[in-house]
């Protein structure tokens, strides 16, 4: 057989080949699942996801991202929350750390107890207007929340945010947020119309979503859990009002004596709803596999489109943030039971204290998982305290929700003259 006979089948050999092989990689690539999900229970496997060993800061920002792509699909945000891009995570710290450290301090405490006051006491007198008129629980608890973040964020007077307004903006970001979940069709004017309201409030920030988001769509749903959970107690009615009264970090973390009267400190009944009912049960990470082909004699862009077809599909990781927080064999048989005192420092053991995640874990922790607790309580507080005086009275449902859920559960306003006369 002469050389160039031998070439030419050489040469088909390899063209065949590379054609079977091309034909291998796409239908591989287009019949294996789209996703990939490995679901993570354990506590060290869950805090091994959440800040892996020496991952960089770009490659956990990367793996978060991923996941939350359906956000920028329904809010067209560009937050930390949403990118890789390692400057705007340290832009978004420090604007975010800028606008919650005025109410850090202890004034700033008092400043927010006194906010959350006049908020829950200007939105009684407007609902007094039509007393005995149920109003349902959630938007009650979403508009409050809304209008004390909003003042909090953005020096905002919160007699200038109009109701209607906040109850439209805050249901249609809990609307949006649930179909971005379970949708591929989203309302197409719903963010317009909550865009137009917010720029409305907030002119100098160009996407309030940004802030806005992170920071009212789990803080309602803290406030709404922990009233529900608490407002029929008493000694934790007590123990809120003088957290209302004395905004401090002292008295946020006040437990009372063993010979006391045994209230438990405000900050373990928040702590206990953030273990109960985490605002993130399931916090999910993504990995793209990478797939690099070499074979000697294939020419670089061949080699680049074989690579490309035979990328795997992101694998996601789920961090079951639930699971862990309520595993028996770290809370003890009792872990499906609201109990405060858990979280009094003698009482909890260090592997207690390594399973909370509520505000995630490692480099991508939640910047505000100092203050947002605080925050939400003296929130709480300010509802409670309507409920102890009588202006507010709690209608419950069958069972505690979360984002949704609250359908059976309402509040009734009494006038303040209906009140004095009680």
């Amino acid at each position: 057989m002469s050389s160039s006979s031998s070439s030419t089948t050489s040469a088909s050999a390899i063209l065949v080949f590379l054609v079977l092989l091309l034909g291998y990689v796409v239908h591989r690539r287009y019949t294996t699942p789209s996703t990939e999900t490995i679901c993570r229970t354990a506590l060290y496997d869950v805090r091994e996801l959440l800040n892996p060993p020496a991952s960089t800061l770009h490659a956990q920002l990367q793996s978060r991202a991923l996941p939350n792509a359906r956000l920028v699909r329904a809010f067209r945000i560009t937050n930390t929350f949403v990118t890789p891009d390692e400057d705007v995570h340290k832009q978004f710290v420090r604007d975010a750390r800028s606008l919650i450290r005025s109410t850090s301090s202890d004034e700033g405490l008092r400043q927010l107890s006194d906010l959350a006051t006049q908020v829950v006491t200007d939105d009684l007198t407007q609902y007094s207007v039509s007393p005995a008129s149920p109003i349902q629980y959630d938007t009650f608890v979403q508009v409050i929340t809304f209008k004390v973040i909003m003042s909090i964020l953005f020096q905002l007077d919160p007699q200038s945010l109009d109701t209607g307004d906040v109850i439209f903006v805050s249901q249609g970001i809990n609307d949006l947020w649930r179909l971005s979940k379970t949708s591929t069709t989203l309302p197409s004017n719903l963010l317009n119309d909550i865009n137009l309201r917010l720029r409305r409030w907030i002119t100098s920030t160009p996407n309030p979503l940004n802030f806005v988001l992170p920071a009212f769509e789990t803080m309602w749903r803290v406030v709404a859990i922990t009233v529900a959970l608490v407002y029929k107690d008493e000694l934790t009615l007590q123990a809120f009002q003088a957290f209302l009264d004395n905004p401090s970090v002292g008295q946020f973390k006040a437990c009372s004596d063993a010979d006391s009267d045994g209230s438990p400190s405000v900050e373990s009944v928040i702590t206990e709803t953030l273990r109960l009912h985490p605002p993130t049960r399931r916090i999910s990470r993504a990995v793209v596999p990478a797939h690099n082909i070499s074979i000697p004699f294939l020419p670089p862009f061949f080699a680049h489109l074989l690579s490309s077809f035979s990328a795997s599909h992101p694998r996601v990781y789920i961090a079951d943030v639930s699971v862990v927080q309520k595993d028996p064999q770290i809370w003890g048989a009792d872990a499906e039971t609201f109990d405060p005192s858990r979280h009094c420092t003698t009482s909890t053991t260090e592997e207690q204290k390594h399973a909370m995640f509520a505000f995630g874990y490692g480099k991508l922790k939640c910047v505000a998982s100092s203050w947002a607790p605080q925050a939400a309580a003296l929130v709480v507080a300010a509802v409670l305290q309507a409920v102890g005086s009588g202006r507010l009275e709690i209608c419950a449902g069958k069972a505690i929700g979360s984002r949704e859920g609250w359908e059976e559960w309402s509040v009734v306003v009494s006038s303040a003259q209906e009140n004095a006369q009680a």
